[in-house]
């Protein structure tokens, strides 16, 4: 069973590329500004970073540092010994730990889909807007 991840931004667009509300009361508000408020319901989507695939990118840049060594500076007869190559695999996964630690994260997917009964929101968070439309 995988663990449900926690949106860091909420959007009433599931295409949304710049994310700006962090609170899903935020997106709803902004959405209903813009748009006017319409009766029924609004599906709002939140988002997290794609996760980064860390095993996958310590195997890229292990192959490839073993690659160009064993082709431009290795020895014809020279297995690299186990330890020396469990050295260098440590070497890499720091380093790629070093990049993710120091990388900004941008690209994001929805992983999470609420549904929101406009009227009721707009009760609880925004009764003003009701008191405008009776007058």
């Amino acid at each position: 069973m995988s663990e449900e991840r926690k949106a860091i931004a909420w959007s009433c667009s599931e295409d949304d590329e710049y994310l700006s509300s962090c609170e899903i009361d935020c997106a709803i508000e902004q959405y209903l500004d813009f748009n006017g408020t319409n009766e029924g319901e609004l599906e709002v989507y939140g988002f997290d970073h794609i996760p980064i695939n860390v095993k996958y990118l310590n195997s890229v840049i292990l192959d490839s540092a073993m690659d160009y060594l064993n082709e431009y500076h290795g020895h014809p007869s020279d297995d690299l010994i186990e330890h020396k190559y469990n050295k260098i695999k440590e070497a890499c996964e720091i380093f790629v730990q070093a990049c993710i630690d120091n990388y900004e994260l941008f690209s994001c997917e929805v992983v999470r889909t609420e549904k929101i009964n406009v009227n009721e929101w707009i009760k609880k968070n925004r009764p003003e807007w009701l008191e405008k439309e009776e007058k």
